[in-house]
């Protein structure tokens, strides 16, 4: 045999190792490809799953919880809105049942007067300036200057402006109200001036006029559409006026304009 042969006999030789050699080396990568992937494939697939799984896992178990929760706190709200409008409610009747509730009670010494009850609508309490507005004027006979009383018949003002059915009532204590009064059981009168902090002042007393603190003090008989003898306040001091001409005494007053619901008009005698 020749040279020539051996020679090509042996490269066929070692191309088919060659060949084989690497359809091993494939056969192994591709195998070890597909485990991996298969190995990647199962892991990535059951972390994937074992996460969704709890996730709904979480819904199912959290969701009636969470579900009542949000159920219960809306009953919750729902019971203090209710029980806010009931205590409202409470408020309204209570003070209605008050207002109705409040009679007038002045004694025998008013028996030969007529009255015109009305509704208080309206508490300004402006600095020096206080005023009541009530349901009740021209059309129930009540003209200014008539004298107002609370349900004790404690005089509270006198009427300032009257309309057809609404009046204004200027309190003992504004500034511009000016009643004649005199100290209880005594001639020593003088004239009321309005005056702050529910006060009034009784001015232009005798100063011989002895006055005691805690005395009373009501209106004298100078005012023909105001009866003598109404309760007016009490004296909490007295002093003399400025120029020492006279004494005057500042008065607690009786009567609270701001718990009043209902006033009293003097309107005539029988």
């Amino acid at each position: 045999m020749s040279l020539d042969y051996f020679s090509s006999h042996s490269k066929k030789l070692s191309f088919s190792r060659s060949f084989k050699l690497w359809f091993v080396i494939f056969i192994a990568g591709v195998f070890t490809l597909w485990y991996s992937g298969n190995i990647l494939y199962q892991y990535s697939f059951g972390y994937l799953t074992g996460k969704v799984g709890k996730f709904f896992s979480s819904i199912k178990r959290d969701f009636p919880s969470r579900l009542n929760r949000d159920s219960s706190n809306n009953e919750l709200n729902e019971l203090k809105a209710s029980n806010a409008k009931l205590a409202q409610e409470n408020a309204r009747l209570k003070e209605e049942l008050r207002r109705n509730s409040v009679k007038f009670s002045p004694g025998a010494a008013f028996s030969a007067y007529n009255f015109v009850e009305a509704p208080v609508i309206g508490n300004d309490n402006f600095f020096d300036t206080p005023l009541l507005m009530i349901e009740g004027g021209r059309n129930k006979g009540v003209e200014k200057g008539m004298a107002v009383l609370d349900e004790n018949g404690v005089l509270v003002g006198l009427i300032g402006k009257s309309e057809e059915r609404f009046s204004e009532v200027k309190l003992l204590s504004n500034h511009a109200s000016k009643v004649g009064a005199k100290i209880a059981g005594t001639s020593w009168n003088g004239v009321l001036e309005g005056s702050r902090n529910l006060r009034g002042v009784l001015t232009m007393l005798p100063l011989e006029s002895e006055i005691s603190e805690g005395v009373e003090v009501v209106t004298d008989n100078r005012n023909p559409a105001i009866p003598p003898d109404i309760l007016i306040g009490s004296v909490a001091f007295a002093r003399e006026s400025e120029d020492k001409l006279f004494k005057e005494a500042v008065l607690n007053l009786f009567s609270d304009s701001k718990k009043l619901s209902k006033i009293w008009i003097i309107t005539s005698r029988k």
